[in-house]
C-alpha cells in the first residue's frame, strides 16, 4: 500500500518538474526574441551627436520650394486657312481680312488663303474672318502651346439657297438663370420676322433661317427687353440672350399726429410719378390701423407722396426710388381748433333768445370777422 502511495507521489512530481521545465524554456524563448527587438530598434535608431551654434550657423538653409517661380510671358502662333463656299465650289480665298478682335490685330491672306499670327499670348482670343461677297464668321480659340490652327469656312453672298439654324438660350442677367417661356424674335429688316418662345430650359431654335443680317430681340415678363444683331453665314448660329431683370422697389412708412405721436387711420396717401413736365397720379391708397402705408412694385424713379386726412393739414414729400426700399414717415399737424360761446339777445327787448340754429350764427359771426 504504501509502495503505490510512493509511485503516485513520484509520478506528480515527475509532471510538476516536467511542467517548470516547460515554462522555464518558453521564457527563454521570450527573451531572446525581445532582445532580438532591442537589437533591431537601436540598429535603426538615428544617432545623436552635439553640435555647436557656430556649426548650425554654418550650414546651409535647403531651397524653400514654397515661393512660386517668375511666370514667363508664354506665347504662341495662329495660323490657318480662310475658305469661300459658293454653291458649287469651295476655294481658299486670297487677300481675306483676319483679326484677333480682342487684340486689336489685323492681317490678310496669301495667295493660298493662308494666315498667320505670331507671339500672340496665352488664353482665349477671338478671331474673325471676312471677304468681300462673303459673309463674316467668328470663332473663340484657346492658344496654350506653341501653335494651333483655325480654319474658316465664309459662306457666299450671291447663293440665296442658302440656310441655318439659330438657336441659342435666354438667360438672367443677374443669376444666369435659364428664363422659360421669353419670347424670341427675329427681323430681317425687311418686315419679315419670326417669333418663338423658351422652353423649361430657356432654349429657342429658328429652322430653315436663309443666310443673312437679322435683329433678334427678346423679352419676358419682370425683365427688360434685349435686343442684337447677328449675320447667320453659317449652317448653326448660337446667340445666347440675357435679360436684365426690372427694378422694383417698395415704399413705406406711417402716418402720425405730430404731438401725440398717435397712429392716424384712414389718411389718404396718394402716389404720383414726378416727371418733368408734370406729376401724374399712380397709385392711392389708405392708412391702416396703425397708420401704416405701403406700395409695392415700383419701378426706380421719382415720385412724390401727398398724405391728406380731415383734421389735419396736408402734407408732401418728394423722393428718388433707387433700392429696393424706400421709408418715408410722415408727422402731420392737426389743424388748430377753439370754440366760440356767448348769449344771443334780442336787440329790443333785450331777453335771450332760445333754439336759435348755431349754425347760422356761427356763419354771421364769421361773415361779421370777414
Amino acid at each position: 500500500m504504501a509502495a503505490n502511495k510512493f509511485k503516485d507521489y513520484s509520478y506528480k512530481l515527475f509532471i510538476l518538474t516536467y511542467f517548470l521545465n516547460f515554462i522555464e524554456n518558453i521564457n527563454k524563448i521570450l527573451t531572446n526574441i525581445n532582445k532580438f527587438l532591442v537589437s533591431l530598434i537601436i540598429a535603426n535608431q538615428i544617432p545623436t551627436t552635439s553640435v555647436s551654434v557656430k556649426s548650425l550657423e554654418a550650414v546651409p538653409l535647403p531651397p524653400d520650394d514654397t515661393k512660386t517661380p517668375p511666370v514667363e510671358n508664354l506665347s504662341g502662333n495662329i495660323e490657318g486657312y480662310v475658305y469661300g463656299k459658293t454653291s458649287t465650289t469651295t476655294l481658299p480665298l486670297p487677300n481675306a481680312k483676319v483679326k484677333i478682335n480682342d487684340l486689336g490685330l489685323t492681317t490678310y491672306t496669301d495667295k493660298k488663303g493662308y494666315y498667320v499670327f505670331e507671339n500672340i499670348s496665352y488664353g482665349f482670343h477671338v478671331l474673325t474672318a471676312e471677304a468681300k461677297d462673303y459673309y463674316p464668321d467668328s470663332k473663340q480659340v484657346k492658344l496654350e502651346s506653341n501653335k494651333i490652327f483655325v480654319d474658316f469656312l465664309l459662306y457666299s453672298t450671291q447663293n440665296p439657297s442658302l440656310r441655318g439654324i439659330i438657336e441659342g438660350y435666354v438667360k438672367s442677367k443677374e443669376t444666369k438663370q435659364p428664363i422659360s417661356g421669353a419670347k424670341v424674335e427675329i427681323n430681317d429688316y425687311k418686315g419679315e420676322r419670326k417669333i418663338t418662345y423658351t422652353n423649361t430650359e430657356g432654349y429657342y431654335r429658328f429652322n430653315n433661317i436663309y443666310y443673312g443680317e437679322y435683329k433678334i430681340t427678346a423679352e419676358a415678363t419682370g425683365y427688360l427687353s434685349t435686343e442684337a444683331k447677328i449675320i447667320l453665314s453659317s449652317p448653326r448660329l448660337r446667340q445666347d440672350l440675357f435679360l436684365e431683370s426690372e427694378k422694383k422697389g417698395t415704399i413705406r412708412g406711417t402716418i402720425e399726429d405730430k404731438y401725440s405721436r398717435q397712429p392716424i387711420k384712414d389718411a389718404i396717401v396718394s402716389l404720383y410719378l414726378d416727371l418733368s413736365y408734370k406729376k401724374s397720379l399712380i397709385r392711392q391708397t389708405l392708412t391702416d390701423m396703425f397708420g401704416g402705408y405701403i406700395f409695392k412694385f415700383l419701378n426706380y424713379d421719382k415720385y412724390e407722396i401727398h398724405v391728406e386726412k380731415k383734421g389735419y393739414k396736408g402734407a408732401n414729400f418728394s423722393l428718388i426710388l433707387n433700392q429696393p426700399l424706400a421709408i418715408r414717415n410722415f408727422y402731420t399737424e392737426p389743424l388748430k381748433k377753439g370754440s366760440i360761446s356767448g348769449r344771443v339777445i334780442d336787440k329790443n327787448s333785450k331777453e335771450a333768445i332760445k333754439q336759435i340754429i348755431f349754425s347760422k350764427v356761427k356763419k354771421f359771426m364769421f361773415r361779421q370777422k370777414a
